[in-house]
């Protein structure tokens, strides 16, 4: 006997959107357009912050080195 009984059910070939994780058709990536605009405004705002990060750590480390050549 199965310790968990729900597992022994065996569910259609099935795939999970890359945003809401609902299962979908096997093969699709998204459940809707919704999900699509979504992932992308996260995947924009996942990249404006990391340049933002870059440009940061670039600036600290022009300050370092200015401090660096004047003292």
């Amino acid at each position: 006997m199965s310790r968990f009984p729900a597992m022994a059910l065996r569910l259609p070939p099935h795939s999970h959107c890359i945003h809401c994780d609902l299962p979908i058709t096997e093969g699709g990536e998204f459940c809707s357009e919704l999900c699509i605009e979504a992932f992308e405004e996260a995947e924009a705002a996942e990249r404006r912050k990391n340049r933002l990060g870059y440009v940061g750590l670039g600036v600290i480390a022009l300050v370092f080195i200015l401090i660096r050549i004047i003292l």
